[in-house]
């Protein structure tokens, strides 16, 4: 099978391009025949059978007309097409930038053409379903984008948020979400979101996420002494919640923290008010290999979110080393984790209930933190390796003639 992915650039950008990337690398082991469209970027990996463009210098009042409908990026496709008809597209991310005149010219040539969603875009036009680090269901449940305008979601600039704004309105009112012939999300909490936003007739499914390779090596069993979170430190993260059930908690255990923010500072200053400074250790940024080692040496990870999550890294690669986690109830979370089995769930903002958590992890007998460690791995490698990601994708796209 020829598949032609769509995406606006070809390096490794953020989460969208890894997963393009490593779904990639999955076909083509299985046989097929992988190509790759974007626009041209100085960035992009020098991949043999990809196709690019370039956008030509432009006015901003042509600038927010191409971003939304790029007439030139169509005819491009249109070219592709007709160079080499691929028998499959799957397109990432190309909102105001290739726009969805890559799916028209798909759609027009009777391409099969399936849109991977990494983020609450259609819904959403912030991508986050968050404002001000809080919880915004404005533009999902009124399905009307104009408060991510008015309330200036999508950045602090007026423009920028107008953009988004206009861009997502005008998808509605001309129907272009309805243009392919599914979308395919990471979890079934994200295919919940985007039923119940409404913004297309189209099927969409759930095939869940692909995590690297070099994420399932030997499985790490050791039982560790201390408690993990990786993740951007602000507040809608949790961490707050974390260090209050910290200082409840009965078992004295210190907990790592790795990662940056704007609120470091202030974090710092609620671990000396809670009298945890021997117990608590921000490491800021590390790389991966010394993450890894972190997660190896860990008792657990903790995810205490209380934002939307769509795919928490740190936790999938925890699970993939054969690492529990207590995580909060919140979003995705709670599909990941089977509490009692390879980790724990607490209700979100509880820090009581993440106390009692923290202690039953601490008192777990070495059998039961084994059994929890097996299972986590199993769900890893039953989930998220690139293998069982590709099945997913391509029994999800031969299902739709069949509905």
């Amino acid at each position: 099978m020829k598949i032609l992915m769509v995406n606006r650039v070809l390096y490794r950008r953020s989460n969208a391009e890894n997963e393009m990337f490593r779904l990639g690398e999955a076909l083509q082991g299985m046989g097929h025949q992988v190509s790759f469209f974007a626009l041209d970027d100085p960035r992009n990996l020098p991949l043999k059978d990809a196709y690019v463009i370039k956008h030509p210098p432009m006015s901003s009042g042509r600038a927010l007309r191409v971003s939304l409908f790029d007439r030139g990026a169509r005819e491009h496709m249109l070219k592709r097409i007709m160079a080499d008809r691929p028998d499959l597209a799957l397109v990432w991310q190309v909102n105001r930038t290739l726009t969805y005149s890559v799916v028209d010219a798909l759609t027009a040539a009777d391409v099969p053409v399936w849109v991977m969603l990494t983020d609450f875009t259609p819904v959403c036009p912030a991508q986050s379903l968050a404002r001000d680090g809080s919880e915004c269901r404005k533009c999902l449940v009124h399905r009307n984008a104009w408060p991510c305008f008015f309330h200036r979601c999508d950045g602090d600039r007026w423009g920028k948020s107008f953009a988004a704004a206009l861009e997502s309105q005008w998808m509605r009112l001309k129907k272009r979400w309805d243009l392919p012939n599914g979308y395919l999300v990471p979890s079934e909490y994200h295919r919940l979101m985007m039923e119940r936003g409404r913004f297309t007739h189209a099927p969409i499914k759930d095939v869940g996420i692909p995590l690297a390779e070099q994420a399932f090596l030997p499985q790490q069993t050791r039982r560790g002494e201390y408690l993990l979170y990786v993740g951007r430190l602000e507040m809608r993260k949790g961490i707050v919640t974390l260090l209050d059930a910290l200082q409840q908690c009965v078992a004295a255990l210190p907990l790592l923290v790795v990662g940056d923010g704007p609120e470091m500072e202030r974090l710092r200053q609620i671990v000396r008010e809670f009298g945890l400074q021997n117990r608590v250790n921000f490491t800021g940024q590390i790389g991966s290999d010394p993450l890894r080692r972190a997660m190896a040496g860990c008792l657990c990870l903790v995810v205490p979110s209380e934002c939307e999550e769509i795919a928490p890294w740190a936790l999938l690669e925890a699970q993939a080393m054969g690492k529990p986690a207590i995580v909060s109830d919140r979003s995705v979370l709670p599909e990941r984790i089977t509490s009692g089995k390879n980790g724990l769930v607490f209700r979100h903002r509880s820090s009581p209930e993440l106390a009692q958590c923290l202690d039953a992890m601490a008192e777990i007998s070495d059998e039961d933190y084994q059994s929890m460690c097996v299972c986590a791995r199993e769900t890893a490698l039953e989930q998220y390796t690139p293998d069982v990601f590709a099945h997913r994708v391509l029994k999800a796209v031969g299902a739709v003639g069949e509905e």
